[in-house]
């Protein structure tokens, strides 16, 4: 190997190698798990795993017994009781996913007790708001059941971007929710379903031909 070759080399390594800690001086220390709150320890009881960040605040993770991503389960309460897988940055919120037995994506459950006594699988981004899934058990689609209470003791699944706004599927279900239907305040409330995206007309109405005048 030439001279100029084996320099280019080493320099390569070098800066590969400065890069690298430069990166890992920045990052610095991973946020601290089971951090508690004023008045409790935050993770009583707790037999699950927990990410960095996971279980902050007064009985955060108590007697928990799900997995715990990287910040999840903050506030007081948030994951007491749970089983369910929680995913990243998911169940913000005074007993936002107490009592929840289903598994819970990165985001979701964002609210005082959104998820609280769930049963259903809660997809990416879904049930924000006050108790937005409280008693659920359905299957909930990303970025669905969001506004307060919008999908409370809901028994059927929901798919993508529907049931948003306040009570927009409280008390509905068995029948499913199709995908971006349920849009607005009691929306769908009560409905026994199956619900489905109302659909534009593709062409407009034809309008009446005028009456032929007299000459």
């Amino acid at each position: 190997m030439s001279s100029p070759v084996r320099i280019l080399l080493v320099a390569l390594l070098a800066l590969g190698a400065l890069l690298f800690l430069t990166s890992a001086l920045q990052a610095g220390p991973p946020a601290p798990r089971c951090v508690p709150g004023p008045t409790s320890s935050a993770c009583t009881g707790n037999t699950g795993s927990g990410g960095p960040g996971a279980c902050d605040g007064d009985n955060a993770c108590l007697d928990n017994s799900g997995g715990i991503a990287k910040n999840g389960c903050h506030d007081d309460a948030a994951c007491a009781s749970n089983d369910g897988n929680v995913g990243e940055g998911a169940c913000h919120g005074t007993s936002a996913c107490a009592n929840n037995t289903g598994n819970v994506s990165a985001g979701s459950c964002d609210g005082i007790g959104a998820c609280f006594e769930n049963s259903g699988q809660i997809g990416r981004k879904a049930c924000q708001g006050l108790d937005a899934c409280v008693g659920n058990m359905g299957t909930i689609a990303k970025n669905s059941c969001r506004g307060d209470l919008a999908c409370l003791s809901r028994e059927g699944p929901v798919a993508e971007s529907s049931c948003i706004g306040g009570l927009a599927c409280a008390n509905s279900g068995p029948g499913a929710i199709g995908k971006g239907a349920c849009i607005g305040e009691r929306a769908c409330r009560n409905n026994p379903g199956p619900s489905r995206r109302s659909r534009a007309s593709a062409s407009p109405p034809r309008l009446a031909a005028p009456a032929c005048a007299k000459s």
